[in-house]
């Protein structure tokens, strides 16, 4: 439930998703620069919005990890002041502010990272999110719309993960050096529920012995 917009007297350290050309709604960002909304700061409606540190996977409910061109979601962190308002769900909570600084711009891998770092194993019922960095992990999620990252070595998606979960896997080369991202929905583009994923050649695809 949203809050009554406040004055922020500090600013606010957050998580922010853009599309592939770091819009978000149509705005131009660019890092390094502050910018000030017009208006009564409206949670969805008025206002630069942001996600809060303790879930930074919650971004992924706005800006899925790629969209449906195949371009992946790009991430920064950002600072956060003025008068603010927020809204908090299952998955996390949602910041709208008068102004916002575009502070860094992260990679997958450090985004992901930043989720695992806040050490997220879980949340109740539907929308379910899971994040690990060790070797060997293994995940599954019964309810919908969930979303699985891992960003260690060997992690597996196990068998009952359902249709519509995100799920971004870390793929590493024989010498253990990350190389990169799998991510993708099951349900769509082939990946069906049912089956071990793995990443490989920058995808998911079924495990070899299941």
């Amino acid at each position: 439930m949203a809050k009554k917009a406040k004055l922020q007297e500090e600013s606010v350290v957050a998580i922010k998703a853009f599309d592939h050309e770091l819009k978000c709604r149509g705005f131009q960002f660019a890092v390094g620069e502050t910018y000030d909304a017009k208006g009564e700061v409206i949670v969805c409606l008025n206002g630069f919005h942001a996600v809060t540190m303790d879930n930074p996977f919650h971004a992924w409910d706005f800006y899925p990890p790629v969209d449906t061109e195949g371009r992946l979601t790009r991430y920064a962190t950002v600072s956060q002041s003025g008068a603010m308002q927020e809204e908090k769900t299952d998955g996390g909570v949602k910041i709208a502010s008068a102004k916002i600084s575009i502070d860094a711009e992260l990679s997958l891998p450090a985004f992901i990272k930043r989720g695992v770092e806040a050490i997220i194993s879980s949340l109740k019922g539907d929308y379910s999110t899971q994040a690990a960095s060790g070797y060997s992990s293994t995940f599954e999620i019964t309810g919908q719309n969930g979303v699985i990252a891992c960003s260690g070595n060997n992690g597996r998606v196990s068998a009952k993960t359902v249709a519509g979960t995100w799920v971004s896997l870390a793929e590493y080369d024989k010498d253990g050096k990350c190389i990169g991202f799998a991510t993708g929905c099951i349900g769509t583009d082939g990946l069906a529920p049912g089956h071990v994923y793995i990443a490989k050649g920058g995808k998911l695809v079924k495990a070899e012995a299941e």
